[in-house]
C-alpha cells in the first residue's frame, strides 16, 4: 500500500509541476509527443494486464503513468 501512495505522490508532483510550468508558458511540449506518451503508456498497460490474472494496482506505475500523461497531452 505504501508503494502505491508513493507513486501516486510522485507522479502528482511531476504533473503538477509540468502543468504549471505550460500554464505559466516557461515550456511547450509538442502536443504529438505526449500524445505518443499516453497512447505508449496504455498499450503497455494493456499488455500487462493480458498476460495474467493482474489487476491496475498490481503495477501502479503504469496506471499513474497513464494519468500523468493523459493529463499533460489534455
Amino acid at each position: 500500500m505504501l508503494s502505491i501512495v508513493a507513486v501516486c505522490a510522485i507522479n502528482s508532483v511531476i504533473g503538477v509541476r509540468y502543468c504549471w510550468l505550460i500554464r505559466r508558458g516557461r515550456i511547450s511540449p509538442a502536443l504529438a509527443t505526449w500524445a505518443f506518451f499516453t497512447v505508449a503508456a496504455v498499450g503497455s498497460l494493456v499488455t500487462y494486464l493480458g498476460e495474467g490474472a493482474y489487476g491496475p494496482l498490481d503495477n501502479i506505475l503504469h496506471t499513474a503513468d497513464i494519468l500523468l500523461v493523459g493529463t499533460v497531452a489534455v
